[in-house]
């Protein structure tokens, strides 16, 4: 499938050659033939993805980055490139690949269509009398343990209300069904507290985002939110990204030391990224207590709407993407001596 993103970046490429479709095998010696030194593979174990040819070792050097938190499990696979907070190296994930830890954030966030849709003036809860929490992360990012550390966010804040989007909630059944769920894991078998959480969930079905008016108005979507809830232990990326863009904090819980994983320190990477690392929380007390703080602090909610898109706009977009490329091309450099030294 090809779009405006295929051709923005054919134009940027010096040679560009369509392997959908075809044979791992083609798709290997397509690469031998041109010769390639280092491949790069954005996709890892996702939906589309061509391990069968990367497995098939191409080029001499072969290299993960960015699409897919994890491991590509190849003993072929040289490199994963991430950073010092995703993967510290206290870090027991286990990897194929030999990490190359950058020293700022592994990624840059440029989402440009966002910045045609205005940040609210002001927090909702100015207007609504309430702080609204929120979350328009996956459902299947979400454990157990995250629902019951966002019950009791609401029940410390009885007058919170806690905004989630999903195609799930299109479906009754299977909006109760979560909800549910939410309910017991936040409250047992009170019927009095189940009564009060239920109030508290806003639950709406998936915003169409087919065109530019359908991704407006799902980007419109986060000037009802004060603060983001972040999910783990798989936290949000490009939904991270919307929400700072649109003046929304994020309250994040960092992976544990002792196994913990990539995809949980996304969030902490993030916003220590744009100054913000006291929205990392270590333990479900503390993510209780930052979000609580948040609350009580409407000023700070304001200081933070007014500027936060300015200090996205210089910390990871397209500033960000500039250094990003200028470590990445050192350390291709750095991989691909240590290459030629070990085939001397």
């Amino acid at each position: 499938k090809t779009d405006e993103k295929t051709q923005r970046l054919k134009d940027l490429s010096d040679d560009w050659a369509l392997v959908a479709g075809l044979s791992a095998e083609d798709i290997a010696a397509k690469v031998r033939c041109d010769e390639i030194d280092i491949l790069v593979e954005l996709g890892g174990h996702t939906e589309s993805c061509r391990l069968d040819a990367i497995a098939r070792r191409p080029a001499p050097l072969l290299v993960s980055w960015i699409g897919y938190p994890n491991t590509t499990g190849l003993k072929c696979s040289d490199y994963r490139i991430t950073d010092s907070i995703c993967d510290p190296l206290e870090s027991t994930q286990i990897y194929s690949e030999k990490l190359v830890r950058l020293p700022t954030f592994f990624n840059s966030l440029s989402k440009q269509d966002i910045l045609k849709v205005p940040v609210g003036e002001s927090p909702p809860m100015l207007r609504n009398g309430h702080i609204t929490f929120g979350s328009f992360n996956n459902l299947m990012k979400h454990s157990a343990k995250t629902k019951a550390c966002w019950a009791k966010v609401l029940s410390a804040l009885p007058t919170s209300q806690l905004l989630l989007k999903a195609r799930i909630f299109e479906h009754a059944a299977d909006k109760k069904f979560w909800e549910d769920r939410f309910i017991e894991l936040g409250c047992g078998t009170s019927f009095k507290k189940a009564a009060k959480l239920r109030k508290q969930l806003k639950l709406v079905p998936t915003t169409p985002v087919g065109g530019e008016a359908g991704y407006t108005k799902h980007i419109e979507m986060y000037n009802e939110m004060d603060v983001m809830l972040d999910s783990w232990p798989y936290n949000g990326t490009i939904t991270s990204t919307e929400a700072l863009l649109m003046g929304v904090p994020i309250v994040t819980m960092a992976a544990p030391k002792e196994g913990g994983c990539h995809a949980q320190n996304v969030g902490a990477s993030i916003l220590t990224q744009i100054g913000l690392s006291d929205l990392i929380a270590s333990s479900d007390d503390e993510f209780v207590q930052i979000a609580v703080d948040l609350a009580n602090n409407p000023a700070r909610l304001q200081q933070i709407k007014d500027t936060l898109r300015q200090t996205c706009l210089a910390t990871i977009c397209k500033p960000a993407a500039d250094v990003l490329c200028a470590q990445v091309e050192q350390e291709m450099r750095t991989m691909w001596h240590s290459y030629l030294d070990s085939t001397a």
